[in-house]
Order: structure tokens, then sequence, then C-alpha cells
């Protein structure tokens, strides 16, 4: 008992110490840079704050102190006024026509999946205007995605209260599975690449991610988990955000 108290703790002190050197190395306006002395990068502070809500959600991190909660709501602030921007800018150089034709990239949909896990901030004024477009155009295109972000797009829409897209997804997903009693349940036609929507180990966390949550498929989860044991066996997680995700 005395052990697991010591073990507690100095998991406690790791946690505290991460969260101060994220804290310090916050730019002024919210975002973080790959490195310090750098731009801000949309990238990676999508990505941290991706990685925050994933740890609320898992459970396996409260909410953190006052300071915490307030470096989280200005990276969130940032992200929105950077789409905002993003649009506004968008709408100045295309027409109507290949307006209602859009398609958001992998940034807008990494950004609503993102900003997806902080409902307790709720989007307002032209940033969730901006959000509600690119979720209309993402439900209307979800077909013409590849795996990683058609289950992202299913995340972000069950969160935003659709009921009818996701469960059309996660049906698609689950039928064009390949299930293995040797090596669960994986995607054949899915080949990895070297873009970071694209990577094995991440696509498959996601999958387990969106068969939890949105299809709340038991067994499905438990297929992909050993997918995603065998794919460390054979080639490894290869990164330490891979082995994060997963």
């Amino acid at each position: 008992r005395i052990a697991l108290l010591f073990d507690l703790q100095r998991m406690g002190n790791e946690e505290a110490s991460a969260l101060k050197k994220l804290r310090d190395m916050q730019l002024a306006n919210g975002a973080w840079p790959w490195w310090s002395g750098m731009m801000p990068s949309r990238w990676i502070t999508q990505h941290i704050v991706a990685g925050s809500g994933h740890l609320e959600a898992l459970k396996a991190t409260g909410r953190g102190d006052g300071q915490t909660q307030e470096m989280l709501r200005r990276a969130i602030l940032w992200l929105d006024q950077e789409s905002v921007e993003d649009h506004a800018r968008m709408t100045k150089r295309m027409s109507a026509e290949e307006m209602k034709a859009y398609r958001p990239g992998y940034t807008e949909l990494h950004y609503l999946y993102a900003r997806s896990f902080f409902q307790r901030w709720p989007l307002d004024g032209q940033a969730a205007n901006v959000a509600r477009f690119y979720q209309e155009r993402a439900a209307a295109h979800w077909l013409e995605y590849g795996l990683q972000e058609q289950a992202m797009i299913a995340l972000l829409l069950d969160r935003s209260g659709d009921r009818t897209v996701p469960g059309l997804i996660m049906e698609s997903l689950k039928q064009r599975a390949t299930k293995s009693e040797e090596l669960g349940m994986y995607w054949k036609d899915f080949v990895g690449g070297i873009g970071w929507n694209s990577f094995p180990t991440e696509t498959h966390a996601l999958m387990i991610e969106a068969f939890d949550e949105v299809a709340k498929d038991e067994a499905s989860v438990n297929a992909l988990r050993t997918y995603l044991l065998k794919l460390k066996q054979t080639t490894d997680w290869k990164t330490t955000k891979a082995t994060a995700e997963a």
C-alpha cells in the first residue's frame, strides 16, 4: 500500500511538471509553437487540445487546476478565431457554387474533433456558424473521406447531437471491415501513408474510440483491440504519438 501511494504521488508530480512545461511554452495568444521561440502552430495546438480532451474522457486525469483550465480555454479560443479567419479568407476567394460543393480538409475536421471534447466552453457567434458550416459539409461528403476522417466525422457529429449520419458511418465502417479470430478486426483496403491522417496506429486507435463511443459496439471494440496489439507485435507503434493514441 505504501508503494502504491508513492507511485501515485510520483505520477501526480510528473503530471504537474508536464502541465507546467505546457503552460510555460504557451504563447500570449493561446497557441503553442513547435519549439520555444517559434511561430504559433495550429497543428501542435490542436493536438495538445485533443490530447487533453482524450485524457479527460478516459478519466486518466482530472480537469486539473485553474491554471490548466485557463491554459486550455485560451488555446481553444485561439483555435476558434483561427477557424473564423480561415473561413473568412475562403469566402472571399470562392464562389457561392464552390462554397456549396466545399469539402472540409483534415485540418478543419481535426479542429472540430478536438473542439468537441470541450462542450463546457460552447461555440458562439461567428465561430459557431463556421463550425456548423464545416459539420454540414462533412456530413454531406463523408463517403469521400478515408477511414480516419470517417471515424473522426462520426465522433464530432455524434457529440454535436446528430443522430443520423454517425450511425450510417459506423455501419458502413463495420460492413467494410474484416474480422479474424487471430487478428481481430481491421480493414484490408487501408493503406498507411506518410501523412498524419493515414498512420496505421492512430487510425486504428480512432476506430476503437468511434466504435466504443458512437456505435457502443463492445464486440467490435474488443476485436479492434486485438488487432491493435497484433500491430504492435508485428510492426511496433512507430512513434511516441502513435503509442499515446494507442
